[in-house]
């Protein structure tokens, strides 16, 4: 992998499916109910604030619907939370250090993500309809690319704790190996 990481490495492909299904997203919107009629300020804008040559295409237009940064935002976060959910056995059982981990965790995620929510109302950067429709879809999208990838690379490809994956052999059908000291 690109990241000597399986997890960030499969995390990077994840990004790459999230920017893709934006533009799809975006463009499924465009074609059905026309360009969007809502010019958000430049400083909602991420990135260069000034005009760029017009020979470099850009991959993200200057405001999509719906917003990308949100969308984006949701995703990873959703992402990161199954990542966790996946993983929340393992820290259970690991003990009372690990155990509350994942509460911490999901309301540190739901935290960010209201944060970003308000911010992005409080600075008129995108109405309450075209984050409704980010958040849903970034769910969706994220909870879709997060089974897919699952399937496609296998559990370890979301451990990004670096957790023991715990199987049990009765469940596999496999046989428990005992070793003891010869006595002598």
């Amino acid at each position: 992998m690109v990241t000597m990481n399986l997890s960030f490495g499969v995390f990077a492909i994840f990004i790459l499916e999230i920017i893709l299904s934006h533009r799809f997203l975006s463009w499924i919107i465009t074609e059905t109910s026309g360009p969007s009629k809502t010019k958000a300020h430049m400083s909602c804008n991420a990135g260069f604030k000034t005009i760029q040559a017009p020979s470099i295409n850009r991959i993200l237009s200057e405001h999509e619907y719906p917003s990308y940064s949100f969308f984006s935002i949701t995703a990873i976060a959703t992402y990161l939370g199954l990542s966790t959910n996946r993983f929340s056995d393992t820290m259970n059982y690991m003990g009372t250090q690990w155990a509350s981990r994942p509460a911490v965790a999901y309301l540190f995620i739901v935290c960010v993500l209201v944060a970003f929510l308000l911010v992005r109302l409080i600075a008129n950067c995108d109405d309450v309809t075209e984050l409704l429709i980010a958040f849903v879809t970034g769910v969706g999208f994220a909870a879709l690319f997060f089974k897919v990838n699952t399937i496609a690379f296998g559990d370890e490809s979301v451990n990004f704790l670096g957790l023991p994956y715990l199987v049990s052999k009765d469940a596999k059908g496999d046989i428990i190996y005992v070793c003891s000291k010869d006595k002598q």
